[in-house]
């Protein structure tokens, strides 16, 4: 096999995940049409696996109005199609990971419907105004890291 097909080769075999990210204040197309983002897809090589992942953030406080939000691929083997709720009194993180191709779809608040994301639909969702971005916790912060350190 030349240099060129196994290149080929390699690049169809990574795992394809939505990217994309929303700050409050932002366009919201992240999260209510990520296909609408330019280059809004990108393919995930890693050693031990890959995962597509979305993280999505609210304040305690304000329920439904997201902070930030991303999907991302995260090059290591991830939980198959968990879904996690991290929380403390100022905010709420969701955390979803996948691993099938371009799995990491929906609003990020609740688990994939049916392990892949393909019936999970995008609606409805609002972001906040940035005088809201200031306020994020850091306590929360440290919980997903230590969760996506567990992961590695």
């Amino acid at each position: 096999i030349s240099l060129y097909e196994s290149f080929r080769f390699a690049i169809s075999d990574a795992l394809r995940c939505l990217s994309c990210s929303y700050t409050s204040g932002d366009d919201d197309a992240c999260i209510q049409n990520p296909s609408q983002v330019p280059y809004n897809v990108s393919e995930c090589f890693g050693s031990d696996g890959e995962c597509c992942t979305i993280t999505r953030q609210e304040f305690t406080e304000r329920p439904g109005i997201v902070v930030s939000f991303a999907r991302v691929c995260m090059k290591t083997k991830c939980p198959k199609d968990e879904f996690q709720k991290v929380e403390d009194p100022i905010s709420r993180v969701y955390l979803t990971f996948c691993d099938e191709p371009l799995c990491n779809v929906g609003l990020g608040d609740k688990p994939l419907s049916n392990g892949n994301g393909k019936d999970n639909f995008i609606c409805c969702i609002k972001g906040s105004g940035s005088e809201h971005t200031s306020r994020i916790s850091l306590a929360t912060t440290l919980s997903v890291l230590l969760i996506l350190a567990k992961l590695i």
